[in-house]
């Protein structure tokens, strides 16, 4: 996504929730999740910054029924989750990186 040229970039997420926290609607009022919503605006502040003068970014939400074939292969992806194997978090690519901390 950091390197798309100008377009607008769009997450579609099932989740209500996140798509209203994240776009500034709903405030995040639950310090359980009050740390991974703070690290995902920093995460998209980043992609914005490293994208200047780009279309905007924003997240928007999917019902279920209509996003099947993607929540089944998030489903996959969980599910065959290996710590043993994966030991620096989850990369998505060279320079984004998800990890526990």
């Amino acid at each position: 996504a950091a390197t798309l040229p100008r377009e607008a970039i769009v997450f579609r997420v099932d989740s209500m929730l996140v798509a209203n926290q994240l776009g500034g609607t709903w405030a995040c009022r639950s310090t359980d999740l009050r740390p991974l919503y703070e690290k995902a605006v920093r995460l998209l502040q980043m992609l914005q910054q490293n994208r200047e003068n780009a279309g905007e970014i924003r997240v928007q939400h999917v019902y279920r029924e209509f996003n099947r074939d993607a929540d089944g292969l998030a489903n996959e992806a969980i599910d065959s989750y290996d710590r043993s194997i994966h030991t620096n978090g989850i990369v998505v690519d060279d320079r984004w990186t998800l990890s526990d901390d």
